[in-house]
């Protein structure tokens, strides 16, 4: 296609896919620095009306850039939105909020499996289902734990907590507080978990302590 310099007016020949969505087309950079450099633009800011007084206003290339409201309009608005700051919780909120998770704690470390597994986000799922979320109290309530090494190799770099006696050997009138307790707990790396749960490791009292 041929066209003509915006600034020199001189005719150049440009495909479909080099032309720019501007309405302006230049045959060098010299050409499009100095066009720019006088002030011109290649599209004028567009002339548009507030919804809120009804004044015209247009949109500067930096700062405001409102489609809808004028500069002062505007800003009038985001005063009275606020963004407000998110509250910082204060030292009495902060204890009121570990004295509910710590009652949290305790309400579960109360209840049996049974009434674990009849919950409705348990009921009739897998058994899986609920020692995955038994395993997840242990977790949860004994971290200090997993900053231990390996009670057997001494690994630090990463621990799982394994249960002595396992958790389908309790009853269901069992707590969790007695399947999560600390005694019934030890620190192992994966491969001895593995080798452990597979009946090819004998942990004995002694290691545990």
């Amino acid at each position: 296609m041929l066209l003509q310099c915006a600034f020199c007016s001189m005719e150049i020949k440009k495909s479909p896919t080099e032309i720019n969505r501007t309405k302006n087309s230049f045959c060098s950079k010299k050409c499009s620095n100095t066009f720019y450099r006088a002030g011109k633009q290649p599209n004028p800011p567009k002339i548009r009306t507030c919804k809120t007084c009804g004044q015209q206003y247009t949109n500067s290339y930096t700062g405001h850039r409102s489609l809808r409201f004028c500069p002062s309009c505007k800003s009038s608005k985001d005063a009275t939105r606020g963004y407000p700051r998110p509250a910082r919780h204060t030292h009495n909120e902060k204890r009121e909020q570990g004295l509910a998770a710590k009652e949290n704690q305790n309400h579960y470390m109360s209840i049996t499996l049974e009434q674990l597994e009849n919950q409705l986000h348990l009921k009739g799922k897998h058994p899986s289902w609920l020692h995955a979320q038994v395993r997840g109290f242990a977790r949860s309530w004994n971290k200090s734990m997993l900053k231990l090494p390996c009670a057997i190799c001494r690994y630090t770099l990463h621990v799982e907590l394994c249960h002595l006696d396992p958790i389908t050997g309790f009853s269901k009138t069992a707590t969790l507080g007695e399947v999560n307790h600390s005694t019934n707990l030890i620190q192992l790396c994966r491969n001895h978990h593995w080798e452990f749960d597979h009946d090819c490791l004998e942990i004995t009292k002694d290691v545990c302590s």
